[in-house]
């Protein structure tokens, strides 16, 4: 059972039930004090915190924690603003060969297919798993997979449907071919728990402003070891290549010089501190509590939501399947169009955030929601649905 205190972080909601983390997440209040007073300590200590470690060591506890969540080594961590980089510094990284081949399936986000889909100019193959009610079957892309095949590249939680693949199974035939595994993970992360190396992965990029419950402008990339030589590296500076300043003074030409080992050599320039250790303060409360913990509670709370609006709209079908084990705490369902205005309406009544589009509704929560709020989310959905 989680503590009170837990709960108590997003007290300031009060009577908002919060049910859209899948689109962006609120922060606990340990979270939003720490960005609070962040520059007010910058502005007493005259900025000289930049200079003496204190902003180095934050960012590096960050790291330490991001590198734990996934149960991998901190050498294995980088920083980045969001998922979409993280997921293109991968495919601008890749040489492919002309006739290989990239699998993904044809409902992911639009930020893991793009990249793969630019690359067919250069004359690989992207081959998409087509998916029947926003799921698939593990075998459908261990089908696919050849002797052509690199990279299977796919979301650990697909943000429209909700639905959760057997990463493992996936994982595991990667591993055993020599693919490539890369995985978007920012739908999952925070919710469900994540160990890359029991699940074959090697290249995993997540934001951190969703299940993560962190803020703006802060994500990570995790990198195998065997992978990280075949990066590309995208800047230049004397804090990712070995060159000490002024060592080129009155010199007429200047050397090739190294870079330094593993991802430090693409960390590079002033890394936002502000965010980065916020997502930090966010960490330490999602792992005090422990994630299969809350993995446990979202679970609890999805079965609520599922029975009683299935109790209460027979007809009502979920996107996705229905075991499960492949459940991820964001629950999507199509309607009529004709009732998306009545629908908006009543969930505001009720002070009810979800994500609606017409025909389309997605609830997506965290451990903070309750189960009366399950309770009424389903019971105003049902009704306006009828």
């Amino acid at each position: 059972m989680i503590e009170e205190k837990y709960y108590k972080e997003f007290e300031y909601l009060k009577d908002t039930v919060y049910l859209d983390t899948a689109s962006v997440a609120m922060q606990p209040d340990r979270t939003l004090r720490y960005c609070r007073g962040f520059q007010d300590e910058f502005v007493k200590e005259r900025g000289r915190l930049c200079f003496d470690g204190t902003y180095q060591k934050r960012r590096a506890h960050t790291a330490e924690l991001a590198a734990k969540l996934i149960h991998t080594d901190v050498s294995n961590i980088m920083f980045t603003p969001n998922t979409t980089s993280g997921n293109s510094l991968l495919v601008s990284s890749l040489k492919l060969e002309k006739g290989e081949s990239v699998i993904t399936t044809d409902i992911e986000y639009p930020a893991v297919l793009l990249g793969w889909a630019q690359k067919q100019s250069e004359g690989i193959s992207l081959k998409l798993v087509n998916t029947d009610n926003g799921a698939f079957e593990a075998e459908q892309v261990i089908e696919r997979m050849d002797d052509t095949t690199r990279v299977v590249s796919l979301s650990l939680v697909h943000n429209l449907t909700g639905f959760m693949p057997d990463i493992a199974k996936i994982g595991k035939a990667c591993r055993e071919r020599g693919i490539i595994f890369a995985v978007d993970a920012i739908q999952g992360l925070g919710r469900i728990p994540v160990d890359v190396e029991a699940l074959g992965i090697d290249y995993l990029s997540c934001g951190g402003f969703k299940g993560l419950l962190g803020v703006f402008g802060v994500g990570f990339v995790y990198c195998s070891k065997a992978l990280q030589p075949l990066l590309k590296h995208f800047v230049f500076s004397d804090d990712n290549i070995l060159f000490q300043e002024g060592s080129g003074a009155g010199q007429k030409t200047l050397p090739v010089y190294a870079y330094k080992e593993g991802l430090q050599g693409f960390d590079a320039g002033s890394n936002s501190t502000c965010v980065i250790s916020a997502l930090g303060v966010s960490l330490e409360m999602l792992m005090e509590i422990g994630i299969d913990e809350i993995r446990r509670r979202i679970l609890n709370l999805e079965r609520i939501y599922r029975q009683t609006l299935k109790k209460l709209l027979p007809q009502v079908c979920f996107l996705g399947k229905d075991n499960e084990e492949s459940w991820s705490g964001n629950i999507a369902i199509l309607f009529d169009k004709e009732k998306t205005v009545q629908l908006e309406q009543a969930l505001e009544e009720k002070k009810i955030i979800t994500y609606v589009e017409k025909g389309y509704l997605r609830v997506s929560l965290h451990y903070f929601n309750t189960e009366a709020q399950m309770e009424l989310a389903a019971e105003t959905v049902a009704a306006a649905l009828k």
